[in-house]
Protein backbone atom coordinates (compact mmCIF):
# COMPACT_ATOMS: atom_id res chain seq x y z
CA UNK A 1 0.00 0.00 0.00
CA UNK A 2 1.07 3.72 -0.62
CA UNK A 3 0.99 5.47 2.57
CA UNK A 4 1.12 9.00 1.22
CA UNK A 5 -1.79 7.91 -0.82
CA UNK A 6 -4.05 6.55 1.93
CA UNK A 7 -2.92 10.16 3.54
CA UNK A 8 -4.18 12.34 0.51
CA UNK A 9 -7.46 10.22 0.10
CA UNK A 10 -8.55 10.47 4.36
CA UNK A 11 -7.25 13.89 4.12
CA UNK A 12 -9.61 15.15 1.36
CA UNK A 13 -12.33 12.82 2.64
CA UNK A 14 -12.21 14.54 5.97
CA UNK A 15 -11.11 17.75 5.46
CA UNK A 16 -8.47 17.23 7.68
CA UNK A 17 -4.83 15.99 7.74
CA UNK A 18 -3.72 13.23 10.49
CA UNK A 19 -2.55 15.72 12.66
CA UNK A 20 -4.60 18.66 11.74
CA UNK A 21 -4.49 20.83 14.81
CA UNK A 22 -8.34 21.66 14.87
CA UNK A 23 -9.19 17.99 16.01
CA UNK A 24 -5.76 18.39 18.88
CA UNK A 25 -7.03 15.98 21.54
CA UNK A 26 -9.28 13.60 19.15
CA UNK A 27 -6.29 10.96 18.59
CA UNK A 28 -8.88 9.27 15.85
CA UNK A 29 -6.52 6.28 14.91
CA UNK A 30 -6.61 3.45 11.92
CA UNK A 31 -5.30 0.36 11.65
CA UNK A 32 -5.37 -1.56 9.26
CA UNK A 33 -4.12 -5.91 9.21
CA UNK A 34 -3.92 -7.72 5.82
CA UNK A 35 -5.26 -11.04 5.73
CA UNK A 36 -3.90 -12.98 2.84
CA UNK A 37 -6.39 -10.74 -0.41
CA UNK A 38 -8.45 -9.07 2.62
CA UNK A 39 -7.15 -5.68 4.74
CA UNK A 40 -9.12 -5.47 8.27
CA UNK A 41 -9.52 -2.01 9.50
CA UNK A 42 -10.00 -1.05 13.23
CA UNK A 43 -10.46 2.76 13.75
CA UNK A 44 -10.37 4.14 17.83
CA UNK A 45 -11.93 6.84 18.25
CA UNK A 46 -12.13 9.45 21.43
CA UNK A 47 -14.83 11.93 19.61
CA UNK A 48 -17.29 9.37 20.56
CA UNK A 49 -15.79 6.65 22.82
CA UNK A 50 -15.98 3.73 20.13
CA UNK A 51 -14.21 1.22 18.31
CA UNK A 52 -15.18 0.35 14.73
CA UNK A 53 -14.16 -2.32 12.33
CA UNK A 54 -14.93 -3.45 9.20
CA UNK A 55 -13.08 -6.15 6.22
CA UNK A 56 -12.26 -4.53 3.07
CA UNK A 57 -12.27 -7.08 0.04
CA UNK A 58 -9.37 -5.72 -2.74
CA UNK A 59 -7.90 -8.86 -3.86
CA UNK A 60 -9.78 -8.53 -7.09
CA UNK A 61 -9.12 -4.95 -7.29
CA UNK A 62 -6.42 -3.13 -9.54
CA UNK A 63 -3.35 -2.50 -7.10
CA UNK A 64 -2.89 1.09 -8.76
CA UNK A 65 -6.68 1.52 -6.83
CA UNK A 66 -5.74 -0.54 -4.05
CA UNK A 67 -4.69 2.46 -1.78
CA UNK A 68 -7.35 5.10 -2.59
CA UNK A 69 -9.49 2.13 -2.38
CA UNK A 70 -8.14 1.90 1.62
CA UNK A 71 -8.22 5.70 2.37
CA UNK A 72 -11.65 6.19 1.53
CA UNK A 73 -12.69 3.31 3.46
CA UNK A 74 -10.77 4.49 6.80
CA UNK A 75 -12.82 7.93 5.98
CA UNK A 76 -16.25 6.01 5.95
CA UNK A 77 -15.37 4.58 8.95
CA UNK A 78 -14.40 7.74 11.00
CA UNK A 79 -17.16 9.56 9.00
CA UNK A 80 -20.04 7.14 10.17
CA UNK A 81 -19.00 7.39 13.67
CA UNK A 82 -18.51 11.09 13.97
CA UNK A 83 -22.27 11.42 11.87
CA UNK A 84 -23.42 9.87 15.10
CA UNK A 85 -23.22 13.56 16.46
CA UNK A 86 -24.78 14.63 14.12
CA UNK A 87 -27.84 12.13 14.32
CA UNK A 88 -28.10 12.44 17.89
CA UNK A 89 -28.90 15.48 20.36
CA UNK A 90 -25.30 16.25 22.57
CA UNK A 91 -25.55 14.79 26.07
CA UNK A 92 -24.68 17.18 29.16
CA UNK A 93 -21.61 15.35 29.54
CA UNK A 94 -19.41 13.53 27.13
CA UNK A 95 -19.49 9.78 27.91
CA UNK A 96 -16.71 8.16 30.06
CA UNK A 97 -14.67 6.60 27.44
CA UNK A 98 -14.84 9.79 25.10
CA UNK A 99 -11.39 11.13 25.59
CA UNK A 100 -11.73 14.35 23.15
CA UNK A 101 -11.66 18.31 24.37
CA UNK A 102 -15.08 19.27 23.46
CA UNK A 103 -13.48 21.72 20.78
CA UNK A 104 -12.71 18.57 19.31
CA UNK A 105 -16.08 16.95 19.15
CA UNK A 106 -17.98 19.81 17.67
CA UNK A 107 -15.65 20.21 14.71
CA UNK A 108 -15.67 16.38 14.17
CA UNK A 109 -19.62 17.02 14.00
CA UNK A 110 -19.31 20.02 11.73
CA UNK A 111 -17.28 17.89 9.46
CA UNK A 112 -19.76 15.51 9.38
CA UNK A 113 -22.51 17.61 9.23
CA UNK A 114 -20.73 19.05 5.90
CA UNK A 115 -20.23 15.66 4.19
CA UNK A 116 -23.85 14.82 5.29
CA UNK A 117 -25.45 17.90 3.30
CA UNK A 118 -23.30 16.81 0.12
CA UNK A 119 -24.61 13.42 -0.35
CA UNK A 120 -28.04 14.23 0.93
CA UNK A 121 -30.61 15.08 -1.84
CA UNK A 122 -30.61 18.14 -3.27
CA UNK A 123 -33.38 20.56 -3.92
CA UNK A 124 -33.69 18.80 -7.37
CA UNK A 125 -35.72 15.94 -5.13
CA UNK A 126 -37.54 18.25 -3.45
CA UNK A 127 -41.52 16.16 -2.71
CA UNK A 128 -43.33 19.04 -3.31
CA UNK A 129 -43.69 21.28 -6.35
CA UNK A 130 -45.60 24.84 -7.52
CA UNK A 131 -46.22 26.43 -10.97
CA UNK A 132 -48.24 29.14 -12.45
CA UNK A 133 -48.33 30.08 -16.21
CA UNK A 134 -50.61 30.74 -19.32
CA UNK A 135 -53.16 28.10 -21.02
CA UNK A 136 -55.42 27.34 -23.33
CA UNK A 137 -58.34 24.57 -24.03
CA UNK A 138 -59.95 23.99 -27.22
CA UNK A 139 -63.19 21.83 -27.44
CA UNK A 140 -64.48 19.98 -29.67
CA UNK A 141 -67.98 22.35 -29.78
CA UNK A 142 -65.47 24.67 -31.58
CA UNK A 143 -64.79 26.90 -28.03
CA UNK A 144 -61.50 28.19 -27.66
CA UNK A 145 -60.75 29.56 -24.37
CA UNK A 146 -57.11 31.31 -22.85
CA UNK A 147 -56.39 31.83 -19.37
CA UNK A 148 -53.79 31.06 -16.40
CA UNK A 149 -53.43 27.77 -14.59
CA UNK A 150 -51.72 26.91 -11.02
CA UNK A 151 -50.50 23.85 -9.94
CA UNK A 152 -49.50 22.11 -6.73
CA UNK A 153 -47.66 18.78 -6.67
CA UNK A 154 -46.89 16.58 -3.68
CA UNK A 155 -44.16 13.35 -4.73
CA UNK A 156 -44.53 10.33 -2.08
CA UNK A 157 -40.57 10.18 -1.55
CA UNK A 158 -37.53 12.24 -1.54
CA UNK A 159 -36.58 10.36 -4.85
CA UNK A 160 -40.37 10.02 -6.06
CA UNK A 161 -41.70 8.21 -9.07
CA UNK A 162 -45.77 8.39 -8.00
CA UNK A 163 -47.26 11.78 -6.46
CA UNK A 164 -50.71 13.60 -6.75
CA UNK A 165 -50.92 17.47 -8.31
CA UNK A 166 -53.82 19.51 -7.87
CA UNK A 167 -54.14 22.13 -11.06
CA UNK A 168 -57.05 24.82 -10.66
CA UNK A 169 -57.46 27.74 -13.70
CA UNK A 170 -59.43 30.42 -14.51
CA UNK A 171 -60.58 30.71 -18.82
CA UNK A 172 -62.41 32.99 -20.98
CA UNK A 173 -62.92 32.62 -24.37
CA UNK A 174 -65.68 34.09 -27.28
CA UNK A 175 -68.06 32.49 -29.67
CA UNK A 176 -69.93 33.99 -32.69
CA UNK A 177 -72.90 32.72 -35.01
CA UNK A 178 -73.11 35.51 -37.21
CA UNK A 179 -76.42 38.01 -37.62
CA UNK A 180 -77.59 35.28 -34.77
CA UNK A 181 -75.44 36.17 -31.47
CA UNK A 182 -72.43 37.16 -29.65
CA UNK A 183 -71.86 35.14 -26.57
CA UNK A 184 -68.58 34.15 -24.08
CA UNK A 185 -67.93 31.38 -21.67
CA UNK A 186 -65.88 32.05 -18.46
CA UNK A 187 -64.79 28.87 -16.71
CA UNK A 188 -63.01 28.31 -13.47
CA UNK A 189 -62.15 24.64 -13.40
CA UNK A 190 -60.41 22.53 -10.67
CA UNK A 191 -58.58 19.14 -11.55
CA UNK A 192 -57.06 16.44 -8.71
CA UNK A 193 -55.01 13.89 -10.20
CA UNK A 194 -52.42 10.51 -10.18
CA UNK A 195 -49.02 11.04 -11.33
CA UNK A 196 -46.24 8.92 -12.44
CA UNK A 197 -42.93 10.47 -13.42
CA UNK A 198 -39.29 9.61 -15.01
CA UNK A 199 -36.31 11.48 -15.26
CA UNK A 200 -33.93 11.69 -18.25
CA UNK A 201 -30.82 13.61 -17.40
CA UNK A 202 -31.84 17.26 -16.67
CA UNK A 203 -35.42 16.34 -18.64
CA UNK A 204 -38.37 14.94 -16.05
CA UNK A 205 -41.24 13.66 -17.67
CA UNK A 206 -44.47 13.35 -16.19
CA UNK A 207 -47.85 11.61 -16.89
CA UNK A 208 -51.27 12.63 -15.13
CA UNK A 209 -54.48 10.88 -14.73
CA UNK A 210 -57.55 12.96 -13.06
CA UNK A 211 -60.73 14.55 -13.15
CA UNK A 212 -61.81 18.08 -13.93
CA UNK A 213 -64.76 19.70 -12.46
CA UNK A 214 -65.70 23.41 -13.91
CA UNK A 215 -68.18 26.14 -13.65
CA UNK A 216 -68.84 28.48 -16.27
CA UNK A 217 -70.67 31.80 -16.45
CA UNK A 218 -72.44 31.76 -20.12
CA UNK A 219 -73.63 34.76 -21.95
CA UNK A 220 -75.37 35.66 -24.92
CA UNK A 221 -75.66 38.87 -26.64
CA UNK A 222 -78.34 38.62 -29.82
CA UNK A 223 -78.28 40.19 -32.57
CA UNK A 224 -81.68 40.90 -33.38
CA UNK A 225 -83.66 43.21 -30.72
CA UNK A 226 -86.78 40.72 -30.94
CA UNK A 227 -84.43 38.61 -28.82
CA UNK A 228 -83.11 38.32 -25.09
CA UNK A 229 -79.98 37.58 -24.27
CA UNK A 230 -78.67 36.29 -20.47
CA UNK A 231 -76.49 34.97 -19.01
CA UNK A 232 -76.35 31.51 -16.57
CA UNK A 233 -73.90 29.91 -14.36
CA UNK A 234 -73.53 25.87 -15.68
CA UNK A 235 -71.77 22.99 -14.45
CA UNK A 236 -69.10 20.62 -16.82
CA UNK A 237 -67.12 17.78 -15.45
CA UNK A 238 -64.78 15.02 -17.35
CA UNK A 239 -61.82 12.73 -16.80
CA UNK A 240 -58.54 13.83 -18.24
CA UNK A 241 -55.18 12.55 -19.04
CA UNK A 242 -51.61 14.83 -19.30
CA UNK A 243 -47.67 14.71 -20.13
CA UNK A 244 -45.75 17.29 -19.41
CA UNK A 245 -42.04 18.01 -19.75
CA UNK A 246 -40.11 19.95 -16.98
CA UNK A 247 -36.49 21.56 -17.81
CA UNK A 248 -34.38 23.28 -14.87
CA UNK A 249 -33.62 26.47 -14.93
CA UNK A 250 -32.09 27.09 -11.71
CA UNK A 251 -31.09 24.41 -8.88
CA UNK A 252 -34.91 25.26 -7.40
CA UNK A 253 -36.86 26.56 -10.61
CA UNK A 254 -37.96 24.96 -13.81
CA UNK A 255 -40.27 25.61 -16.94
CA UNK A 256 -42.86 23.00 -17.89
CA UNK A 257 -44.63 22.80 -20.93
CA UNK A 258 -47.76 20.41 -20.59
CA UNK A 259 -50.35 18.54 -22.57
CA UNK A 260 -54.19 17.64 -21.68
CA UNK A 261 -56.74 15.99 -22.92
CA UNK A 262 -60.18 15.25 -21.79
CA UNK A 263 -64.03 14.48 -22.46
CA UNK A 264 -66.83 16.59 -20.70
CA UNK A 265 -69.43 14.00 -19.57
CA UNK A 266 -71.22 16.79 -18.25
CA UNK A 267 -71.23 19.60 -20.49
CA UNK A 268 -71.82 23.37 -19.74
CA UNK A 269 -74.21 24.81 -22.97
CA UNK A 270 -75.76 27.90 -23.52
CA UNK A 271 -78.43 28.79 -26.05
CA UNK A 272 -81.02 31.64 -27.43
CA UNK A 273 -83.89 29.88 -27.59
CA UNK A 274 -83.19 26.57 -28.89
CA UNK A 275 -80.00 27.33 -30.78
CA UNK A 276 -76.95 26.26 -28.40
CA UNK A 277 -74.05 29.76 -28.82
CA UNK A 278 -71.80 28.14 -27.23
CA UNK A 279 -70.76 25.46 -25.36
CA UNK A 280 -68.42 23.28 -23.49
CA UNK A 281 -68.97 20.00 -25.12
CA UNK A 282 -67.30 17.06 -26.30
CA UNK A 283 -63.39 16.41 -26.18
CA UNK A 284 -60.83 18.82 -25.39
CA UNK A 285 -57.15 19.72 -25.73
CA UNK A 286 -55.17 22.15 -23.01
CA UNK A 287 -52.01 23.22 -22.80
CA UNK A 288 -49.63 25.00 -20.17
CA UNK A 289 -46.54 27.11 -19.75
CA UNK A 290 -45.52 27.53 -16.64
CA UNK A 291 -42.92 28.71 -14.58
CA UNK A 292 -42.40 26.11 -11.36
CA UNK A 293 -40.23 26.32 -8.16
CA UNK A 294 -39.58 23.22 -5.92
CA UNK A 295 -40.27 23.23 -2.09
Amino acid sequence: MDRTTVNRVVTMELEAAPDDERLDGALTTASAQCEGGRVRLTVEDPVTGKSVSRTLDIEDQPRGLRSRLLGLAISELVLASWIELQLTQAPPRPPMDAMAWPEARREAASIAGRRLRVASPDRGSAPREIGVGPSARMFTSGLLTYGLAASARHWLDRRPTAGVGLEIDGHYGKESIPAFANASALSLSLAPCLLMRSTFGPIVAVAGAGWRVGLARLAADPASALRSGRAAWRGWTGPFLAVDLSVPVSRSLFLRASVESGYALVPARGRVGSVHVVELEGAWLGGVLSLGAKL
